[in-house]
C-alpha cells in the first residue's frame, strides 16, 4: 500500500473512510470518482497520465463522510 507523507492514495482514502462506517458498509470507488469528477474533493496532486496516482488531501475523508451522511439515514461520524 503506497502512502504519501502528506496525502492519501485512493486505496488509503477508501480504507480511512471505511474505518468510520458501521460494520458491513463499504465505500465504493465509484463514489469517490463521482466526487472527484465533480470537483468536490481536495486534491494535492492530480494524475497526469498512466502510472501516475492522484494524491488526496487528508481532509477528503470528512468530505466523503459528509456525502455519505446526506445519502443515508445513519450518521457515519465519530
Amino acid at each position: 500500500m503506497k502512502s504519501n507523507n502528506v496525502g492519501l492514495t485512493l486505496k488509503v482514502l477508501i480504507r480511512k473512510v471505511e474505518e468510520h462506517l458501521p460494520n458491513g458498509e463499504f465505500c465504493q470507488p465509484y463514489t469517490i470518482n463521482y466526487l472527484r469528477n465533480t470537483n468536490r474533493l481536495l486534491l494535492l496532486h492530480r494524475a497526469t497520465g498512466k502510472g501516475d496516482v492522484t494524491i488526496f488531501h487528508p481532509d477528503t475523508v470528512k468530505v466523503v463522510l459528509d456525502y455519505l451522511n446526506r445519502r443515508s439515514v445513519n450518521n457515519h461520524e465519530n
